[in-house]
């Protein structure tokens, strides 16, 4: 086959599954993200030096014990269960919204639904708090990543890919047209 033709069923294929192919790309990009955080405190509970001073006194309420740094060995250990669950998670809906399975697509929308409001929340309480959080405004992105997900998987033509008698639609669509 031709490159030129190759190239031509490539635009036609973008152009079709636009919204999805996006949903895909920045579900697996946040994904990545997530995945960075998942790995980075597991490399931290390994090796409890690594872990930033501030961060260790400020979860001596949370983890219970005196030492700062085992409290905060302790925190890094349930945040990488948190972001490698979610990690876990989110690669197995992508893999999914790839495949256009319709299971990967529901549950989409709801955990990158719930990670954005969760973002989102965690972002405004670091704004909010005095100083302001450096990492406040990197979690509003996030969580509107989150929602830029749902709302391409909410576009009609994803739904459209999830259809399984999509082509009759689309095919129904181009005659009225």
């Amino acid at each position: 086959m031709p490159r030129i033709v190759r190239v031509l069923r490539m635009k036609q294929w973008l152009t079709d599954h636009w919204s999805t192919a996006g949903a895909v790309l920045v579900g697996g990009g946040l994904t990545a993200v997530f995945g960075n955080i998942a790995f980075q405190s597991l490399l931290d509970w390994i090796d409890p030096s690594r872990i930033d001073e501030g961060f260790a006194r400020g979860t001596l309420g949370f983890g219970g014990g005196s030492d700062p740094g085992q409290v905060a060995q302790n925190t890094t250990a349930i945040i990488t269960v948190i972001f490698g669950s979610v990690v876990i998670v989110c690669a197995i809906l992508v893999i999914g919204l790839a495949l256009r399975k319709i299971w990967a697509r529901e549950g989409a929308l709801f955990v990158f639904g719930l990670l954005g409001i969760v973002s989102i929340g965690a972002s405004l309480a670091g704004f909010a708090a005095d100083p302001p959080a450096p990492s406040a405004s990197v979690g509003f992105l996030t969580g509107i990543a989150n929602f830029v997900v749902v709302a391409l998987l909410l576009v009609p033509a994803t739904r459209l890919d999830f259809d399984p008698f999509a082509d009759y639609h689309r095919a129904t669509i181009a005659s009225d047209v």
